[in-house]
């Protein structure tokens, strides 16, 4: 889905339409931008009455994200480092998959919690705080600065057995919730799609794929 293109269409238009009214309104006291002392019907060489505004620098509408990278908006930032580390331990690229990071899956997960019930939104924040609330305990510094061989301990609920209910503790109902959506982020996205098609293979994602922020 061509997100970004409906972001900036979204934010242009009322900019856009501000903009043209600064330009066209006339200020208090003084219509049609006519010099003091000057009669109100008076105009410059051949323009109509009120054409000055034509004259006024026009500006082009631009949008943060096409100058800027792309930052999370709905987890703070330490929890979004965190979700790029786990999304990375549990797709990482290997042998011309794209990984999940390379498929931006943590930023449409970014986008995705914000826009969902607020279980799912309190299910991520939770566990992503456990995630850093586990490193600090156990390292002293965040989840994003594990290596994996530290981490693995943190992520053993992955290790159990698939069960029909998920994980009672509020850590191992994250990590499964997690990991399935990281998975489904990445083999449906524009990069893994492109790599599938240009090895004539099939990686297991629908064929469909969505645009990332960026």
């Amino acid at each position: 889905m061509q997100r970004r293109r409906f972001v900036k269409s979204l934010v242009a238009a009322p900019a856009a339409s501000a903009l043209l009214a600064q330009q066209q309104t006339p200020p208090p006291g003084n219509p049609g931008n006519v010099a003091p002392g000057v009669p109100q019907n008076a105009t410059r060489g051949n323009q109509p009455p009120g054409s000055a505004a034509q004259d006024l620098p026009r500006f082009d509408a631009s949008i943060p994200d096409v100058a800027a990278e792309t930052m999370p908006r709905f987890f703070t930032q330490t929890q979004f480092e965190a979700l790029r580390h786990l999304s990375d331990l549990l797709m990482p690229a290997v042998d011309g998959h794209p990984g999940a990071l390379d498929a931006s899956a943590p930023e449409f997960l970014d986008f995705l919690v914000s826009q969902s019930p607020e279980e799912r939104r309190q299910t991520y924040r939770a566990g992503l705080d456990a995630l850093n609330h586990e490193s600090a305990k156990r390292y002293h510094k965040p989840f994003a600065a594990t290596t994996a061989e530290e981490a693995a301990p943190i992520l053993a609920a992955l290790n159990q057995p698939w069960q029909y209910n998920p994980p009672a503790d509020p850590l191992g109902h994250f990590l499964v919730a997690a990991k399935a959506d990281v998975r489904t982020a990445t083999v449906n996205s524009r990069e893994y799609v492109a790599a599938a098609a240009s090895s004539g293979r099939r990686f297991g994602g629908s064929g469909l794929y969505w645009h990332s922020l960026d």
